[in-house]
């Protein structure tokens, strides 16, 4: 509060506009860095900062928040044409998809944000990214979870190449199967 009241003095605004520019310092620089340097960067305008520190200001665990944050810095910064409602979508999905209680949206605001996106990264490779509501991305985490159970240890992919290629093969509608190369 001293601060704020400091700045607010300095820099002509009101107490509550001070406390939330303090907010949002304290959030740049201890709770999420890594969306914080896209605002440094210039990458992401102040508001939309502002909107991130809102959706993660409900996660205590700060390792988790840290797996969030790098999640979303790595999301933003693979999207081309950011848009606030974009920003925001992208937010909610990766605090559902790592900590549903955190959600500081209504079911009615999530249902509006259900979407398909296809984000291309290079030559070759794009994201499939589905919001949905987070009961129904952690029954769909669940189900490629139990998919990939069923290929043998000397699989050589990596469970997370594994989820993919199960996530693929289950929207095809075609078989995933071990890639091991042996007979059985």
């Amino acid at each position: 509060c001293t601060i704020a009241a400091s700045y607010a003095a300095a820099a002509g605004v009101r107490q509550f506009t001070a406390e939330r520019f303090v907010e949002r310092a304290v959030a740049c620089a201890e709770r999420i860095p890594a969306v914080g340097a896209l605002l440094r960067d210039g990458l992401i305008p102040d508001a939309w900062f502002a909107r991130v520190v809102e959706q993660t200001s409900l996660i205590n665990d700060l390792g988790l928040l840290a797996l969030i944050d790098a999640e979303i810095a790595y999301r933003l910064m693979g999207m081309g044409g950011l848009s606030a409602k974009r920003v925001e979508s992208v937010v909610a999905a990766v605090v559902a998809e790592h900590d549903p209680d955190a959600v500081t949206l209504t079911r009615e605001q999530v249902r509006a944000y259900k979407k398909v996106m296809v984000n291309p990264l290079n030559e070759g490779m794009s994201e499939l990214i589905v919001t949905a509501s987070a009961e129904d991305v952690r029954i769909a985490k669940e189900t490629l979870d139990a998919v990939i159970a069923g290929v043998c240890p000397k699989d050589p992919r990596t469970k997370q190449v594994r989820r993919s290629d199960a996530a693929m093969s289950r929207l095809n509608g075609t078989a995933f199967t071990c890639q091991c190369g042996a007979d059985d």
